[in-house]
């Protein structure tokens, strides 16, 4: 299967072999602006709390636990693998004018030393690098035309790539008849959300985003390993606000796609009509291996 990319002014693509389903290019955003926008500001309160400054802050005192001479302090606040760091100390193959030099330079002149510099600036660097690179991500949007329902999945988008959808627009009719839709259009349909970013605070905008969800028959799906995360020092993924609004949102329609978190059992569902808790139910369906970590879910057309 082919895809190309679909600018906003473009229409709807149409993808061989699936009649019946239009398929939506959200993302990346084509201003550079809101694709280094990643993070929320604490007062525009774009996402359902506001906890982008807890990695920064871990980060840094990992570093000055290091330097404070600890032997259990981690590496996470490193930038770079273990493999492409280098010490402070030339080579022991610098040749001999290379070494005086740096005997003569840096050891014996503190002021040009910038041993600890990088607890403040080169790891962010790196660190951003790898958010911007999340804000790049595909979002694609399929909307089922005969029930306008519309699958969404919004791979690692973050808040500028959000913000960039809600002047989205796309025409629908060629010959010019004025029929458009619109990004605020196909997130009011959405009846299948897969959550952004393994369910990060910064992934899921609030008011131009998951509260634009309206449909009644909205599910969504987080796909997260709560103990991989933990180890990478991610101890707020999924974020604990937004499963609580996604709980809310979907009517306990909610799955993690963690190996040892279950999935919504019919307590979970007893806001729903039994109706539409045994169709839930009945289209939830674990992956082949029996585990949690893997689930095919049937949306009803």
């Amino acid at each position: 299967m082919s895809v190309r990319y679909c600018r906003p002014t473009d229409a709807p693509i149409n993808l061989p072999n699936t009649p019946g389903v239009r398929t939506y290019v959200l993302g990346p955003p084509e201003d550079e602006g809101l694709i280094k926008r990643s993070a929320p500001t604490k007062k525009g309160a774009e996402v359902y709390e506001f906890s982008g400054d807890l990695m920064m802050d871990e980060q840094i005192a990992a570093a000055f636990e290091r330097l404070g001479g600890q032997m259990n302090a981690t590496q996470d606040d490193c930038p770079f693998d273990t493999s492409f760091r280098r010490g402070a100390e030339p080579p022991s193959t610098a040749s001999t004018q290379l070494q005086e030099l740096m005997r003569e330079t840096w050891n014996k002149e503190s002021w040009r030393q910038i041993s600890h510099d990088w607890t403040a600036v080169a790891e962010a660097l790196a660190l951003n690098l790898d958010k911007h690179t999340n804000n790049t991500g595909l979002v694609v949007a399929f909307e089922l035309v005969d029930s306008g329902k519309v699958l969404l999945f919004a791979a690692d988008a973050q808040v500028g790539n959000w913000l960039s959808w809600q002047g989205l627009q796309w025409a629908l009719d060629s010959a010019g008849n004025g029929k458009v839709t619109t990004g605020p259009d196909l997130l009011s349909r959405t009846a299948f959300y897969k959550v952004g970013h393994h369910g990060s605070h910064n992934a899921t905008l609030r008011t131009l985003g998951l509260e634009q969800m309206v449909s009644r028959d909205l599910v969504a799906f987080i796909p997260v390993n709560k103990e991989q995360a933990e180890k990478n020092r991610w101890y707020e993924m999924p974020f604990e606000p937004l499963v609580k609004r996604l709980k809310d949102k979907a009517g306990g329609r909610l799955v993690i796609s963690d190996p040892k978190t279950p999935p919504p059992d019919k307590a979970a569902l007893a806001v729903l009509s039994e109706r539409d808790r045994k169709t839930f139910l009945k289209n939830l369906r674990r992956g082949p291996k029996g585990d949690n970590l893997y689930w095919e879910f049937k949306v009803s057309l």
